[in-house]
């Protein structure tokens, strides 16, 4: 195949595995189905479990059509799940005590976040974060906002929640210089932004900082694969795969930047690692025909 056919079947498979390895994303319900639905707006409080009921004029179903970068799949909550989330809604109502009403909203935002539902969890985690701040709660509300941009649908959306994100991201480095993991996430605010180099800077920082931080290190040879400087990205997945034999999507770019290079036979190698790691059929199956390619 010539570097172009590579590089079009390149696309096509790494769509289809995004699919398959995003965090808490992709859902099966009953019906097979993933399971999707749209956020509330972002400067609203999300609606109380109870407000939601079978004719309430939202669609409640499997496929109503929200996207995850994560194209925003969320899981569909389970009658156990609704009933949880409406306990501890109306334990923190009933509670003028904000230490008690802050740990009520910690647990909210988790739930939440335990079914994908992030932007809800970013409403809870702002709620905790004023009634008692603490620095990690605001990093725990930056970084439900950073999943909700990681998940919306649209450009405007992910500016949208990525400004949120980044508002307390900024001030949790601001106590807290060196949080890498704060730093890695206010990186990949940027990309949406005016200034995407601003990101890069910060990546770079952190990994002058700390060489084998692996989320610094794999963004960073993301962006080296989608700016085409495959030999750059080669550098941060080998490393990468080094530190951590088991990530599945490290391997699988390294076999992608590899291609890029013309270097089958080191795609091939991180290709039936993939395969080895990877225990879902369809992604074997998607891993197999690229196989067959080379």
């Amino acid at each position: 195949m010539t570097g172009k056919q590579w590089a079009g079947v390149a696309v096509a498979v790494v769509m289809i595995l995004i699919l398959f390895w995003l965090p808490q994303t992709v859902v099966k319900s009953g019906s097979d189905t993933l399971a999707t639905s749209s956020p509330p707006p972002a400067t609203a409080a999300p609606a109380a479990v109870e407000e939601h009921s079978d004719d309430d004029g939202h669609d409640h179903s499997a496929d109503d059509g929200h996207k995850h970068g994560e194209h925003q799949f969320r899981q569909e909550l389970t009658e156990a799940a609704r009933l949880h989330l409406q306990n501890l809604k109306e334990s923190a109502s009933n509670t003028a005590d904000k230490e008690k009403f802050a740990i009520f909203a910690d647990s909210l935002a988790a739930n939440w976040a335990k079914w994908a539902w992030y932007d809800s969890a970013a409403y809870w985690s702002e709620q905790a974060l004023k009634a008692k701040p603490t620095t990690n709660r605001r990093y725990r509300a930056g970084s439900m906002w950073f999943e909700s941009y990681q998940l919306a649908p649209d450009v405007a959306q992910q500016r949208q929640f990525a400004e949120r994100a980044a508002s307390h991201l900024k001030e949790v480095l601001e106590a807290q210089p060196t949080r890498s993991d704060a730093q890695v996430r206010l990186a990949l605010t940027y990309v949406v932004t005016d200034n995407p180099m601003q990101g890069i800077v910060l990546l770079r920082q952190v990994l002058e900082r700390e060489p084998n931080n692996v989320e610094a290190l794999y963004h960073m040879g993301i962006l080296s694969f989608q700016s085409n400087q495959h030999d750059k990205a080669v550098e941060r997945f080998e490393q990468l795969v080094k530190l951590q034999p088991q990530h599945k999507e490290g391997h699988f770019y390294l076999a992608m930047s590899y291609l890029e290079l013309g270097k089958k036979d080191k795609a091939r190698e991180h290709l039936l690692a993939v395969k080895e790691l990877e225990s879902n059929a369809e992604v074997r199956a998607v891993v197999d025909g690229y196989l067959e390619r080379l």
